[in-house]
């Protein structure tokens, strides 16, 4: 008995994979990234206690472009070999003065912590890489249809 197995398209392979490299870039999963974070939003806003309603108020997602407080300057994360802008996204108390966010989640000396973002964090985890597995995936269909 003889078996014959023909393989193709290995030619193929460098520009697929260019192609998928291409799909899988950063305006594509920054878009991702802000609609998976979403989640950790709402649920770190229903977990921080609340006095004035500031701090839940100041929690937000921000992109790379996040302008630090005062400095004007935008922080962009560059590919250390590459040059290339990486793309990261962040989910926290950026829109207020609040400096006490992170006294409120870690505690002080005199107060105990009352964590609402590593909580919301680890509750939504899953959440958000359903979301960026699930744009990753289209993105990948679509570049290789």
């Amino acid at each position: 008995m003889e078996i014959a197995l023909e393989v193709s398209g290995f030619d193929r392979i460098p520009d697929t994979l260019a192609r998928i490299s291409a799909a899988l870039g950063f305006e594509t999963m920054s878009a991702g990234a802000e609609e998976a974070l979403q989640p950790v939003l709402e649920r770190a806003r229903e977990l921080v206690p609340v006095d004035t309603g500031n701090l839940r108020d100041g929690i937000v997602i921000a992109g790379e472009d996040y302008r630090q407080a005062g400095s004007g300057a935008k922080r962009y994360n560059l590919h250390p070999a590459s040059g290339v802008r990486q793309g990261g996204m962040i989910v926290g108390p950026l829109e207020v003065n609040e400096f006490y966010a992170w006294f409120v989640e870690f505690g002080t000396i005199n107060m105990a912590p009352q964590p609402f973002l590593i909580p919301a964090v680890e509750s939504e985890k899953a959440q958000v890489f359903d979301i960026l597995g699930r744009r990753a995936g289209r993105a990948i269909m679509a570049a290789t249809a």
